[in-house]
């Protein structure tokens, strides 16, 4: 539960760092890793999300007509 709270926080500070202006370079920098590793982990972790959430859809049934 823990890391999955710092793991949402994570991905909510890099997306506020980009729509604020910041590149790839400097979000990496500021966690230690390269661009290129820094955005495909946050591409594949939103990827995952999307997907977690698609399930939950998927559990919770349509909703009803109206």
């Amino acid at each position: 539960m823990v890391f999955r709270k710092a793991h949402d926080s994570q991905l909510i500070g890099i997306r506020a760092a980009l729509r604020g202006g910041a590149s790839w370079e400097q979000v990496a920098e500021a966690l230690g890793v390269l661009a290129d590793f820094a955005r495909k982990c946050f591409n594949e972790a939103i990827a995952e999300r999307l997907d977690a959430d698609a399930a939950a859809c998927d559990l919770a049934g349509a909703r009803p007509v109206r």
